[in-house]
């Protein structure tokens, strides 16, 4: 397969192959007719078919956000908010199984992330006041107060520290909490910076080399007064 400056093109030999591939996908012949007739292994016919698949509906909910995967791909984490975000719950769905469970003492919870060794999962509060870790071998949630507050929290790369910022808090800032000891530390200061609001939260993110990503606003507001007469 080619690409030029109109598009692209197939020769006839890949043509036809992708039409055998069809007609196994279609079931008309089998993986190992299709292989015989290719000139070809049964393993390259199955791989493209593979990649075929139409996607499989692992969870339906209301107001599912943020999905998260764990590093052996046992579960994927994401928070269902169908009411008020003080009635979010986090959830954990096995890729394999399917099987659906909440996370115990994740109520109340909003946006999280597992860190990528897979062993922590983050999230703040739907009151901004705390972050929360909960450890996948103990299965323990340990809580930390912030009175600056806690919005978006994201994982460093190497799992050592969780980002978050404050969300709208007059004093906004980035801020990291480290696993080993603790201890929290300002990266950068965003007072007076005007900052986009995603949902009821200004997004914060964080590149793989641990620089924090924050929206922009540089759209313009103004109040209208309009004078109305009765006809």
């Amino acid at each position: 397969m080619a690409e030029s400056g109109e598009g692209l093109w197939m020769s006839a030999k890949e043509r036809d192959r992708l039409k055998v591939l069809h007609e196994v996908k279609e079931r008309h012949i089998t993986q190992k007719q299709a292989a015989a007739e290719l000139g070809l292994s049964v393993r390259w016919v199955r791989e493209p078919l593979l990649r075929w698949r139409a996607p499989r509906v692992l969870y339906q909910g209301t107001c599912l956000w943020r999905p998260s995967w764990r590093k052996d791909s046992s579960a994927i984490a994401f928070l269902e908010a169908p009411d008020v975000p003080e009635k979010a719950e986090i959830k954990l769905v096995d890729p394999k199984s399917g099987q659906v469970k909440a996370l115990p003492g994740s109520t109340g919870l909003i946006l999280p992330a597992i860190s990528h060794d897979g062993r922590y999962l983050g999230s703040g509060t739907a009151d901004s006041r705390e972050l929360k870790l909960y450890d996948f071998s103990a299965q323990t949630w340990q809580e930390f107060a912030r009175p600056a507050g806690v919005g978006f929290a994201e994982w460093s790369a190497d799992s050592h520290y969780i980002y978050f910022d404050n969300g709208l808090s007059a004093d906004s800032g980035v801020y990291r909490f480290r696993i080993g000891d603790h201890k929290v530390e300002q990266i950068t200061s965003l007072k007076n910076f005007r900052r986009a609001v995603w949902g009821s939260l200004p997004w914060f993110g964080l590149t793989p080399n641990g620089d924090p990503l924050v929206l922009r606003d540089v759209g313009s507001q103004e109040v209208y007064a309009l004078d109305f007469e009765e006809p």
